[in-house]
């Protein structure tokens, strides 16, 4: 590369983005030897050629640990706009796969006014002031996996959640989708942060298809893990179609990654959701 145009914030932004990953070292031990590798470089007689990261093989490259993932993926967002190595929401997988929630590119084949649950990180927030009482509010830009939407954060809301609405935070929206010309956006009824999704759990559903429950087991998870939040069974097959059984008091439970883990290990995990 010709060193006369592509200087060292230019080759920082190529590590961090993800462009440079073919040498086969991390991204943090690239930028950790790139002033030592600028500096030889920048001794040889002619520089209008450099080989990065082609190193001799007695150069030293520090063992240090690859950047958070988080942190990764900031500079592929702030740099490139969009997620390469993977998206914030896989960090929360083990709450995120068993969250009743709609996908926000599902949204745009959707209906206004029907109620729905999202779960997001906070790309902008744009703070605006009521006209008529002079109420702060916000307009919230919500990425997922899969597309973004506009969530309306009105003042009684954003008086309680402004704090958690910060970029690059992940929370879970709750509300009413609105929709014109085929653009939806959400009315906010309220901001949970991912973490406390299990907290905030209203029910757990199974859904029961033709095969048949390991209720012994079930029952002995439950029993193990008794808590507040109650236990629905939803039937999917042809005979009860629709029909939903609520677990007696006792076998209320505590969700935890745990606890849910194993009980998605006997039923699927695709059949088990907590409901918000």
């Amino acid at each position: 590369m010709d060193s006369r145009s592509v200087n060292k914030k230019v080759i920082e932004s190529l590590i961090k983005s993800g462009a440079m990953d073919s040498f086969g070292l991390k991204r943090a031990q690239m930028v950790a030897i790139l002033d030592k590798l600028l500096s030889r470089a920048g001794k040889k007689k002619d520089t209008s050629q450099l080989l990065l990261f082609e190193t001799p093989k007695e150069e030293n490259i520090p063992d240090i640990e690859e950047w958070p993932l988080s942190q990764i993926l900031g500079f592929e967002k702030s740099l490139l706009g969009i997620y390469l190595t993977g998206h914030p929401l896989y960090s929360y997988s083990h709450i995120v796969e068993f969250l009743k929630r709609t996908q926000i590119s599902s949204l745009y084949e959707m209906r206004s006014l029907q109620d729905v649950t999202i779960c997001g990180v906070v790309e902008k927030v744009r703070a605006i002031t009521t006209r008529k009482r002079n109420e702060s509010m916000a307009i919230v830009k919500i990425e997922d996996e899969t597309a973004n939407v506009e969530v309306f954060v009105f003042p009684r809301l954003y008086e309680k959640a402004s704090l958690l609405l910060r970029e690059k935070s992940i929370v879970v929206i709750k509300g009413k989708l609105e929709s014109k010309e085929k653009v939806p956006k959400i009315l906010a009824a309220s901001v949970i942060p991912v973490e406390q999704v299990m907290n905030e759990a209203k029910s757990i559903n199974i859904l029961v298809n033709n095969s048949s429950l390991p209720l012994d087991k079930l029952k002995s998870i439950i029993a193990d893990n008794q808590g507040q939040i109650p236990v629905f069974f939803e039937f999917k097959n042809s005979r009860m179609q629709g029909v939903k059984i609520k677990t007696a008091n006792q076998f209320y439970l505590r969700p935890s990654e745990d606890v849910l883990d194993q009980i998605g290990s006997l039923v699927g995990k695709e059949n088990l959701s907590l409901i918000l």
